[in-house]
């Protein structure tokens, strides 16, 4: 999981298609899922320093959790919209083919469902 927000709140719909999976850490976590992902594959993160800010690094919930790491995680479907708080960590997947996304880097808080810790 790994996508960072260091800037304001933006939105993300799904417009219309299928249901999108989201995860996110709070800020407050954020030094603890450095860690935790560092220690997973420190080999790559000596070679690329920077790696977490490449919106390639992706860990399994459940890894995070047993470090530590508090993860929440939200179903999105058409006519939601999910916002992305500043410096939290998420990460996000489609369940098909067909979505359609007004923006495309979002995250943490489901505005017209629930979320729920992992």
């Amino acid at each position: 999981m790994c996508d960072f927000s260091d800037h304001h709140f933006p939105p993300n719909e799904v417009h219309w298609g299928e249901t999108k999976t989201w995860y996110g850490i709070p800020e407050d976590d954020a030094g603890k899922f450095e860690a935790a992902i560092k220690k997973e594959a420190p080999d790559l993160f000596e070679a690329q320093p920077d790696l977490l800010f490449q919106l390639v690094t992706l860990m399994s919930p459940k890894r995070l959790t047993d470090e530590g790491v508090r993860v929440y995680g939200c179903n999105q479907r058409a006519g939601e919209f999910v916002i992305t708080f500043p410096k939290a960590y998420h990460a996000g997947f489609n369940h098909g083919v067909g979505s359609f996304f007004l923006s495309a880097s979002t995250g943490a808080c489901l505005l017209t469902s629930s979320i729920s810790p992992l």
